[in-house]
């Protein structure tokens, strides 16, 4: 996914949670925050994983070692979030959204909102795995 449509996605849903805020209320879980954290979780990963590449992209040029140094311990920075913080965060995040939609399913008065959420459940699950998988 590109970093567009991650703040398209971001934003659509900022809009939704603000318009429909009285009846999410009604919800046992705020499962409405849930969608927004996630998707900022996702946003700030691929942001760093951008960072990453560039800093990655840099470090073959003949800059001098400094520079070189520099890039480098900006890498270790960079995933050592993405690894340490951020990828535990959205296993934990995932497992809780899927706990709190598990639990409020029926709270759900739309098809679409249901059929929205599962499916955002399926992606990060995938995407988690995938992650793993290539580490």
């Amino acid at each position: 996914m590109s970093l567009s449509m991650h703040v398209t996605m971001f934003a659509t849903s900022v809009i939704i949670v603000s318009i429909n805020l009285r009846r999410y209320r009604l919800y046992a879980h705020p499962l409405h925050i849930w969608t927004v954290d996630d998707y900022t979780a996702v946003f700030v990963f691929r942001l760093l994983m951008f960072l990453d590449i560039g800093l990655a992209a840099g470090m073959g040029l003949d800059l001098g070692w400094q520079q070189i140094y520099t890039r480098f311990c900006g890498r270790i920075v960079v995933l050592s979030v993405l690894v340490l913080l951020l990828y535990p965060f959205l296993w934990v995040w995932t497992v809780i959204g899927t706990l709190w939609f598990n639990s409020a399913r029926s709270c759900l008065r739309e098809e679409g909102q249901k059929w929205g959420f599962l499916i955002w459940l399926l992606f990060s699950y995938c995407g988690l795995a995938c992650i793993a998988c290539m580490a």
